[in-house]
């Protein structure tokens, strides 16, 4: 068999590999499924109202900064607020080589359920789902107060205040340096004390860019779910890019939640429970980075992610 001479053979593969061209974009997940198209009084792009929910979504092969690439939610080039590697809060990047997309949702997105995608050099990812709705949206920030109206320019103060005032379907957005480390009620930082719908979830979402902090090592528990008088866990919860502690279990779930991108640590903790612990159906444990979990000797029966149902 007559072999190629070495350099003719390298010449080969590398115009092979000037054709294949870019590498597929890939969309694996997003934070919020669905959302309104307007409504959003963030005026950092001078937009107003005009605008809806902010969205963030996680793939591969999205490239570190946008250039020319685009993100699209149903059917609508949306603004971007944020591109590239994925490192806080949850560090996807590091192991797993991932990018991030923060972007709003366009006032011309079509209603009812569509489709988010990126197109990176002029390559389309795949799809991934999402419906414009009705749905209020509102802030969080340090300079707020829980007797504003909670808009980007009469914000809340507090997360328990925000959770408090979320109906279904709506989504608060809590902007840099907004923490919660004392206890809220039943011993959680942030007990999310009420029912989201199906279609509806009420929403928590770090602003892009921000460092929100929920819990402390003294405490059980970051975010809790009981319903007060009704003797049933909270459900239909979206909980996202929060760096969250506790000394048992930092995040606690119910049917419904869908709980995305967030820092999650337990260094204390030692019992038959879970970091991520919960029970019910349709819950999503996405993109999640989960470390320092146990204390040193700490039972067996204690697990990142405890889930059931």
């Amino acid at each position: 068999m007559n072999r190629l001479p070495p350099f003719l053979a390298g010449m080969l593969v590398l115009m092979g590999a000037m054709r294949a061209g870019p590498a597929q974009p890939v969309l694996c997940f997003s934070d919020l499924t669905s959302g309104p198209r307007t409504g959003n009084s963030d005026n950092s792009f001078g937009h107003g109202d005009q605008d809806g929910a902010i969205v963030t979504v996680w793939g591969k092969n999205l490239g570190s900064a946008q250039a020319d690439s685009k993100i699209f939610a149903n059917g609508a080039e949306a603004i971007v607020y944020s591109w590239g590697d994925a490192t806080a809060p949850a560090n996807l990047s590091a192991r797993h080589h991932m990018q991030m997309v923060s972007f709003q949702v366009n006032h011309l997105a079509r209603d009812g359920p569509g489709e988010m995608c990126v197109v990176v050099h002029g390559r389309k990812s795949n799809l991934l789902p999402f419906t414009v709705r009705a749905g209020h949206i509102c802030f969080v920030k340090t300079t707020g107060t829980n007797g504003a109206s909670g808009d980007w320019l009469h914000p809340w103060r507090t997360i328990p205040h925000a959770v408090g005032r979320l109906a279904p379907g709506d989504i608060a957005y809590v902007c840099d340096g907004v923490t919660q480390t004392v206890a809220d009620s039943y011993a959680a930082a942030v007990n999310l004390g009420s029912d989201g719908e199906p279609g509806k979830p009420k929403a928590l979402a770090a602003y892009p860019g921000a460092q929100c902090l929920i819990g402390a090592t003294n405490l059980d528990r970051g975010f809790g779910h009981w319903v007060a008088g009704q003797g049933h866990t909270a459900e239909g919860w979206t909980i996202s890019k929060f760096t969250v502690t506790a000394s048992v279990i930092p995040i606690l779930l119910g049917s419904g939640y869908r709980v995305v991108g967030n820092y999650v640590t337990a260094p204390a903790g030692s019992a038959p429970e879970g970091a991520v612990e919960g029970s019910g159906n349709d819950l999503f444990v996405l993109g999640n980075e989960i470390t320092k979990v146990g204390r040193p000797g700490c039972s067996k029966l204690y697990h990142p992610v405890y889930i059931s149902g």
